[in-house]
């Protein structure tokens, strides 16, 4: 098995941003900030799953832990934090993401199976 993580699948909207910045870029005297605002107004659709998936996280872990502090200090859950975060990013599956969540959620709650699963 090895340590070094999956890069997120491209999608269409990704393949799609991709093209416009290579597009805008290509045109003579604009080109670099041409893609530099393309990017500061359109955010690129693996950042806004990204995004989803940590708003989420947040508003239920503020929901349900009273001392964040504690939370974050555990190592338990950085690991498990750290180890979701990437693979609810390279998942299009609503339930994957929810039950990645939900799992991170345990680990702050001290509700989590055994540390290997």
């Amino acid at each position: 098995m090895s340590d070094v993580p999956d890069q997120p699948s491209p999608n269409r909207g990704d393949v799609a941003h991709f093209l416009t910045r290579l597009g805008i870029s290509l045109v003579p005297g604009v080109g670099g900030a041409g893609v530099e605002l393309f990017n500061a107004l359109i955010t690129p659709p693996v950042v806004i799953r990204r995004n989803e998936w940590l708003s989420k996280f947040l508003e239920e872990l503020n929901k349900r832990v009273s001392n964040l502090e504690d939370v974050v200090e555990n190592p338990q859950f950085v690991t498990a934090f750290l180890q979701a975060l990437p693979m609810a990013v390279r998942t299009h599956q609503q339930e994957k993401r929810d039950a990645l969540r939900n799992a991170v959620l345990n680990v702050a709650l001290s509700q989590a199976p055994e540390e290997t699963r």
